[in-house]
């Protein structure tokens, strides 16, 4: 799933860190020309179904921010990297030949 955290008042990196296990996941703006707004913009999280910890956390998070527009859920055949990746090239948009640039919000 992608998490919109952008205002999100939820320590949402520190949670998921918490977690036993914790999920994999990538703030999709690291490596990116906004690497410093990482843990603000959109975060890339795979949670696993046999892991109750996992569940129990999503079940919470989408119960606690329902009335707003934070997850998107997606299925990909693709390894969490892979994916990861190609999702954080499509954070980039550019412009004007090239001449401009900015960030393409999920």
């Amino acid at each position: 799933m992608i998490i919109n955290a952008t205002l999100l008042d939820y320590p949402l990196l520190q949670r998921l860190a918490e977690l036993d296990p914790p999920p994999l996941h990538t703030p999709l703006l690291e490596g990116t020309p906004e690497h410093a707004l990482a843990a603000q913009g959109p975060v890339h999280v795979r949670v696993f179904w046999a892991h109750t910890a996992q569940m129990n956390w999503l079940g919470a998070f989408v119960r606690a921010f329902e009335r707003e527009s934070r997850v998107l859920s997606l299925l990909s055949p693709w390894p969490f990297g892979a994916l990861s990746e190609h999702l954080r090239y499509y954070t980039q948009a550019h412009w004007d030949k090239g001449a401009k640039s900015g960030i393409l919000r999920y």
